[in-house]
């Protein structure tokens, strides 16, 4: 991984955080419990703190990170 991209990274995910509260258009955000890269804290979070009211998170604890089912 090259530091420029870590770097790019980073910045954006700062810049999300602050921006978090503002965001109020509608969304759904599908997140797989059986994922090893991310944890599916990080949408419960983000789906707690926008002000969208129109929302919707599924964690499902049978889907991997590219949502496919795991047998």
């Amino acid at each position: 991984m090259k530091a420029r991209w870590v770097i790019s990274i980073l910045d954006t995910m700062e810049k999300l955080k602050t921006n978090i509260p503002s965001i109020e258009w509608p969304f759904l955000i599908l997140h797989g419990e059986a994922d090893k890269i991310t944890k599916a804290d990080g949408s419960v979070l983000f789906h707690e703190k926008t002000s969208s009211n129109d929302k919707t998170l599924k964690v499902n604890s049978r889907l991997n990170m590219a949502c496919r089912l795991n047998n």
